[in-house]
């Protein structure tokens, strides 16, 4: 096994303890977000149907009226490792043996799918900002 999947490995299942680093969420369960961004597992909206209360006509009542799909099918959380810097070529956390197992000199997270997509967002703004910053304009 190479050093990166050994790595990854590592910090999917060992120091993330299978979850969103950043938001805690569990790997795998599914559900829906509401409007807020909290995630309702397809569990919890069950057991609360039993109890008599409905989350598609409180908290999830938007995916009632919406004609996308995509938007009406549930959620499976999937975890993906984040470059935090956004720079691939970091590595150098893993370049010493005795280092690589250290949470304090590594550039990657886990991270699910919205913390991932806010971090990208991120780091694409700070970019532009970065770049609009450099340009000098001489007349």
């Amino acid at each position: 096994m190479n050093k990166i999947k050994v790595i990854s490995n590592y910090i999917r299942n060992v120091r993330s303890s299978k979850k969103c680093e950043w938001c805690g969420i569990q790997n795998g369960i599914v559900g829906y977000r509401d409007l807020a961004g909290n995630f309702i597992t397809l569990d919890k909206i069950k057991s609360a149907k039993k109890e008599g209360y409905d989350y598609f006509k409180n908290e999830l009542y938007f995916l009632l009226n919406n004609k996308d799909q995509l938007k009406k099918d549930p959620t499976k959380i999937s975890l993906s490792l984040v470059y935090l810097d956004g720079d691939k070529n970091n590595i150098s956390y893993a370049r010493e043996p005795e280092n690589i197992f250290n949470p304090e000199l590594n550039n990657l997270f886990c991270l699910c799918q919205r913390c991932s997509f806010r971090h990208e967002l991120k780091l694409k703004s700070e970019t532009k900002k970065s770049f609009a910053n450099q340009l000098e304009i001489s007349f």
